[in-house]
């Protein structure tokens, strides 16, 4: 009866527990301690093999203040479910930490407000975006480095 019970209760899909605010910021600084232990790496290897590293912290739905068109409206609607609103939850709560910690200086440029004025759709989904959202982003990381790269100007054509 045990092993029925157990196989029985492991079959039925499980309802997420929210998570109080102050654990959803814990686990968000524990996800980012996380990416910037790798970041560490990665500049260890840029300085390593001789190349610029340049990071950037992709926009999402679920972050900043962009207008919704009816689309990305939608894509809030159709993602009801318990665990999506705790999944966009945590996210929020992981974006809210990266916006902090590039805003403290780290080493990535955060990207989460790039669409904030942005009236016209850009997404295809809550976190991929489409051609006039990669654009944007193209040609924010394009000026970016235009300003930041100590190798832009060596590779102009004169």
């Amino acid at each position: 009866m045990r092993v029925v019970g157990a196989l029985r209760g492991s079959l039925r899909p499980r309802r997420p527990v929210a998570l109080p605010v102050e654990q959803e910021r814990a686990k968000a600084a524990a996800s980012l301690d996380n990416y910037e232990a790798n970041l560490r790496l990665a500049r260890a290897l840029s300085k390593a093999l001789n190349f610029e590293l340049y990071c950037f912290w992709q926009p999402s739905l679920y972050y900043g203040h962009k207008p919704l068109v009816p689309f990305e409206t939608n894509v809030f609607e159709v993602n009801k479910s318990d665990a999506n609103v705790r999944w966009s939850s945590v996210i929020a709560r992981v974006y809210e930490e990266a916006d902090r910690r590039a805003a403290q200086g780290s080493d990535f440029v955060f990207l989460g407000n790039l669409f904030d004025s942005v009236a016209e759709p850009v997404y295809i989904d809550e976190a991929h975006l489409g051609p006039r959202g990669n654009e944007l982003v193209a040609q924010f990381i394009a000026k970016y480095l235009e300003t930041h790269s100590r190798n832009y100007l060596a590779l102009q054509p004169r």
